[in-house]
């Protein structure tokens, strides 16, 4: 077919051709069928005309009805974060809120996953923020590392902390390591999480020839806040 002869405006010609060769009609219901709980004037119709000479698939499963939720007018802050139990009606609720103006999207964080010891993939509070900013149409603040607030945060609560002399301990690079970068502290990646040896290796290699997010390398690194410790008490016992 060309391209000339897509897009076509149906004419009772071309109804009569789709009835004739063609056996099986899917619908969309959202939107096709109905606007809930409206029913578009002819759907019934419709599909009883469609449906007497064959058997009907069932409808899109996939409907939901929103005529029994309840909205709070009174909502002016959405915050996004870790929920062991989201639901897309909870999504729903939290994309409707957010198309008032007025009401302020915050979120925790926007870790894609969570660490784990096994092959297990752990989704974090990331994939559900990009859920409600994709329904909402909405970019979030986002509080936490790497994001400038956090460190606003501990500012605002101890006004004499000295970024100079502060030491971000973490084990995401992304994360844990550009936020103490980026604030001007000495970083120390941990590999007991996110990022093993193997990973900040090659992510070294790739800083080194493409010269690009450099604050994503920690100043130091260890196997593990154990380890840190140990080598913290080695240094006082040696100490005269």
């Amino acid at each position: 077919m060309s391209i000339e002869e897509l897009c076509t405006h149906l004419t009772e010609l071309h109804s009569k051709s789709l009835l004739s060769d063609n056996d099986t009609f899917l619908f969309d219901c959202d939107g096709v069928l109905w606007n809930f709980p409206q029913i578009f004037t002819g759907a019934i119709e419709l599909l009883n005309y469609l449906t007497a000479e064959a058997d009907p698939l069932p409808p899109d499963a996939n409907a939901v009805n929103t005529n029994k939720l309840e909205f709070d007018k009174d909502v002016d802050c959405v915050i996004s974060a870790l929920d062991l139990h989201i639901s897309y009606i909870k999504i729903l609720k939290a994309a409707t809120y957010l198309n008032r103006p007025n009401v302020l999207f915050l979120a925790t964080n926007d870790d894609a996953s969570l660490p784990q010891s096994d092959e297990t993939v752990m989704p974090g509070a990331g994939s559900i923020l990009s859920s409600i900013a994709t329904a909402s149409c909405r970019s979030p603040t986002i509080l936490g590392k790497p994001h400038a607030p956090m460190f606003d945060a501990i500012r605002l609560a101890y006004p004499d902390v000295d970024p100079k002399r502060t030491v971000m301990i973490g084990d995401r690079v992304e994360t844990d390591i550009a936020f103490g970068n980026r604030q001007g502290a000495t970083t120390l990646l941990v590999f007991s999480g996110a990022t093993s040896e193997k990973d900040l290796d090659t992510l070294k290699q790739q800083v080194e020839k493409h010269a690009i997010e450099r604050d994503l390398l920690p100043n130091f690194c260890v196997k593990d806040v154990g380890q840190f410790l140990r080598f913290l008490e080695s240094t006082r016992k040696s100490l005269p």
